[in-house]
This record gives structure tokens, sequence and C-alpha cells, in this order.
């Protein structure tokens, strides 16, 4: 992008004469001039005849070497003249220049106090710079931050791989990655950076947005899809509006059997036998602290019609009976559920 740059009070006469031709103009003193121009700036002189002050020409200085500068003749709708030793040239606003006057933008990643052109708003992700398709497995460069990354056209699942963390400072990176292909996309950490976050998989119409926030850290944003994309912590729930926890889920399914929800309702099971001679005794998995609300014990056998009854509950446990008829009692397997709090 090209810009226009200015300096003040530049203002000098030629040490050697120029034709209507030349492309470079050599200066009496170059007291003032930037050692060379960035990438993109021009920088505007007017020539000025000392004969008589009438002549002028607009030229664009494109390079700084010492006392020498590199033009671009006829600028502005002025036309190239001869010049000669000790006619004057000095660096001023000019019509284009007033109404399309630029800054000098920082770098990308400057945190100084410098005024933010739009073109480094842009690159800083404040403002997306361009749109950026990917079809392949691709390594993003820091220089590509705040462009959108679209994964689109491929025909199979890839992988984009984010920069090193440390390629910038923290939080100056930032990349928002949207799928708008029909498969899944793996947005992949390198080098150092590869334990500090897993891989993340974007599916098919979903987005992404990461931050690098540390030497070797990245941290997820934002993710439209909780169920492939890297869960939000979030802490223990107090009131009925807020988020439950799963931690708040207590218990377990293998060798614990009970469940107790964050309202405090538990939910116990098990399996026994039944005996033929009498009432067997089964204890909770733990007892309830509160409440026992009651129990459903199902024999795994029924096609003897047999059935099961319980007695004596209390918060750590009941008697159970298994029977097929009033008077006959049976041995026969139960499973069980158990709910209080």
């Amino acid at each position: 992008m090209t810009y226009y740059m200015f300096i003040n009070n530049q203002r000098t006469t030629l040490a050697a004469a120029a034709s209507a031709t030349a492309t470079t103009l050599t200066l009496a003193s170059s007291t003032g001039l930037p050692g060379s121009l960035p990438s993109g700036a021009v920088m505007p002189f007017y020539l000025l005849d000392a004969a008589t002050q009438t002549i002028r020409e607009i030229v664009y200085c494109t390079a700084i070497s010492g006392t020498t500068l590199t033009v671009t003749r006829a600028q502005e709708g002025t036309g190239a003249q001869n010049w000669s030793v000790g006619d004057y040239i000095y660096c001023d606003l000019t019509a284009a220049t007033t109404g399309a006057s630029q800054i000098n933008p920082p770098a990308q990643f400057d945190n100084s106090n410098a005024v933010a052109s739009t073109s480094w708003v842009k690159a800083a992700g404040l403002m997306l710079a361009e749109q950026i398709a990917l079809a392949a497995s691709t390594t993003l460069t820091a220089s590509q931050a705040g462009n959108a990354i679209y994964a689109y056209g491929n025909t199979t699942p890839i992988t984009i791989t984010l920069p090193l963390a440390a390629s910038a400072a923290i939080g100056d990176m930032v990349f928002p990655i949207i799928n708008a292909s029909n498969y899944a996309v793996t947005v992949a950490t390198q080098g150092s950076d590869t334990s500090t976050i897993p891989n993340l998989v974007v599916g098919p119409g979903q987005s992404l947005i990461v931050m690098n926030n540390g030497t070797a850290s990245w941290s997820q944003l934002v993710g439209s899809n909780g169920s492939t994309l890297s869960p939000l912590n979030v802490g223990n729930a107090v009131s009925a509006t807020e988020a439950v926890a799963l931690g708040q889920f207590t218990g377990g399914l293998t060798n614990i059997n009970y469940l107790q929800l964050p309202n405090g309702l538990i939910i116990q099971w098990g399996v026994f036998t039944t005996s033929a001679s009498g009432d067997v005794a089964v204890s909770w998995p733990i007892p309830f602290p509160h409440a026992f609300f009651g129990v459903t014990a199902t024999p795994t056998v029924t096609s003897s019609g047999a059935f099961v009854g319980y007695n004596s509950n209390t918060l750590t446990g009941a008697n159970f009976s298994g029977w097929v008829s009033n008077t006959a009692r049976v041995s026969v397997n139960t499973t069980y559920i158990a709910i209080g709090y």
C-alpha cells in the first residue's frame, strides 16, 4: 500500500543540474531527511526555479540515499522541467496529498503510542484485514493474524497449524477460523506450544477464534461447537439460573453405583439375591444423609411369577424378601433402584 510521508522544514537547493528525464536529484544538503523511506512510502517535493520563482514541478520521492533522491517526475498535472544548480527543492503538502493524506502505519504488533492507521487496526485483528481461503492443510504465519481464515474447497479433512505463540507479544495474534467446508478442520499448535492446548476440531459450518496468551500458549476465545471444541470451565452453580458444572454430579457408574445431583437428590442402584429361608439385609452404596424416599426391586427372572418386597428401611439400607406366592419364599436374583437425599 502506498502512503505519503512528510518532514518539516526540509528546504534546500539542487547541487547538480537535472534534465527533464532525470530520475534522480542531487541535493545540496540532506539535513532533516530520513536515511531511507519505509516500504510503500512516497515523499512529495516541489521544485521551483531560483531565477523567476514561477516554474514549478511536483515530484514523488520513492527512495533516499544520502543527498540523492530517486523520484517520479511530473506529478499532479505538472510538467517535467530542466533544472539548474541552485534551484529550490522542498517537501510540502500538495493537492493530492491533502485529499488523501495517510500516516506511516506502525509495525503490525507495535505497542507504543504511535497513531494507528486503518491498515494497522486490521492487522491487529480489530478489523478483519481480508479473507484467506484454505483448501489444504496449512501452517499459518504471524503476519496472517487478523485475517479471517476460511476452510473452503477442501475435499478431505484438513489441519490448520497455528504459528508459535512466541511469534508476537501476548494477545497480538488473533485468528478467526471458519469451517465453510463439508469436512472437519483440526486446529493444531506446533513446537513448544503442542502441549498447552489440545488439538481442536471445528466441524462443518462452525467457527473458532484463538489468541496467543503466552510465550507457549494459545487460548480459545470463541467456539460455536462445545462438543468438539475445548470445553469452557465453569464454577459450581449456586442458583437455579446458573450453569451446572459436571463436577457437581458426584458418584459414578463403575463400582460406585450412585449418582448425586446438584440439588442433593441421590439415586442408588445394586444387585442382590433373595433367600428362600428369610429376609436379606441390603446396604445402600452410601447412606442417604437426610431421607429415604423409596426403592424399586425387580427380579431378573419373572417367569416363575416371583416378586420382591422390602421392609425395615433406613437411611443405610433395607431388608428384602422374594416370593412366588403369599406364603412361599424364593431365592431370586434382584436389581434395585433406591432414591433419597
